[in-house]
């Protein structure tokens, strides 16, 4: 009967090494989870929506998906079959893969979308959009050498070696969100007018959610920054780093699903009766007009326009597919 091999000592500090990464897993999940709930809610509440928009939702929840499968997967390589050996909690598995690949996927996704909205709210503002996109595309790359890397290298110890990819991956997509979130509030807030109370209520719901939505993706990405140089000597980072990527896609959903709040919002001021804030163009039968909060580009110092309407056939939805200009008169 051949012998046992040696069994290593379980250090002092393991929970250094298996905390970040059960915690990471969890959290994930957990955040999949609300993505799946937001996915429900946007196809039952918008199924006017673009094709295309319905096709970005569909490709992110497959996207997030594979991910949460291959981080199971994981979990299941370091605490499943490799239990009770602590040399195994070094090695990355399939993680190189799924976490910062993946995460470069879907946050290059969202935020080239954040890139076109820009475009569509201001056209002067291209050059705007590609800074955005450039640093978007910068750290999709750095992550991409990163996971390689890492791969590569076999260890979690090993991930300080390329740390210049993590710098690309990390600071790249932290400048992405605060450019994103600026200009997005610039731009809206320019859109203010004296006169029209709602209109400024509308804007500014729109404000604080881009504002705080763009501002927890850069502030999750500058953290794992800030624990992968403080802690060197042991994998806290892979924690934040795990659910970076559903930040993005819940933050991409929330930007959808808001429209419900804003019609909610409208209804509580105009009374009873199918109101609401809308984007689609005044047909005959409708008694106002329209939010071109959405559109296929608005030239250079055309004012924003934000009108209620009151529709007996249908309801006050906020499509992102029917998207007009407005010019000074409207």
């Amino acid at each position: 009967m051949s012998a046992l091999p040696p069994v290593i000592p379980i250090p002092p500090n393991i929970e250094s090494v298996t905390a970040p990464l059960l915690l990471g897993a969890l959290f994930d999940y957990a955040l999949y989870g609300v993505l799946s709930l937001q996915i429900y809610i946007y196809f039952l509440s918008f199924p006017d929506d673009r094709p295309a928009i319905k096709w970005l939702v569909r490709v992110i929840y497959v996207l997030e998906t594979v991910q949460v499968c291959l981080s199971a997967a994981d979990i299941y390589f370091w605490f499943g079959t490799g239990y009770g050996n602590v040399l195994q909690l070094d090695k990355p598995h399939i993680s190189p893969f799924d976490t910062p690949i993946m995460c470069a996927v879907v946050s290059l996704i969202v935020q080239l979308w954040f890139c076109y909205r820009i475009w569509i709210l201001d056209n002067s503002m291209v050059w705007v959009s590609g800074i955005i996109a450039s640093c978007s595309l910068t750290q999709a790359i750095g992550a991409i050498i990163g996971g390689a890397k890492g791969h590569i290298a076999g260890r979690f110890s090993e991930a300080h070696s390329f740390i210049w990819a993590v710098y690309i991956w990390l600071i790249g997509s932290a400048v992405a969100d605060v450019i994103i979130a600026g200009t997005m509030a610039y731009l809206l807030l320019r859109a203010r007018t004296d006169n029209q109370k709602h209109t400024n209520t509308v804007l500014m719901r729109l404000v604080r959610l881009i504002v705080e939505t763009n501002s927890l993706t850069a502030g999750m990405a500058i953290f794992a920054l800030i624990i992968f140089l403080a802690a060197p000597n042991n994998n806290w980072f892979t924690c934040p780093t795990m659910v970076i990527s559903k930040l993005y896609s819940n933050t991409l959903l929330v930007s959808f699903n808001n429209r419900i709040f804003l019609r909610v919002g409208d209804n509580s001021q105009h009374g009873s009766g199918r109101s609401g804030v809308s984007a689609r163009v005044p047909q005959s039968h409708s008694s106002g007009s329209v939010v071109p909060i959405n559109g296929r580009g608005r030239p250079a110092g055309e004012p924003y326009k934000i009108h209620t309407f009151r529709d007996s056939e249908s309801g006050g939805d906020l499509h992102l597919d029917d998207i007009q200009h407005h010019g000074s008169k409207a």
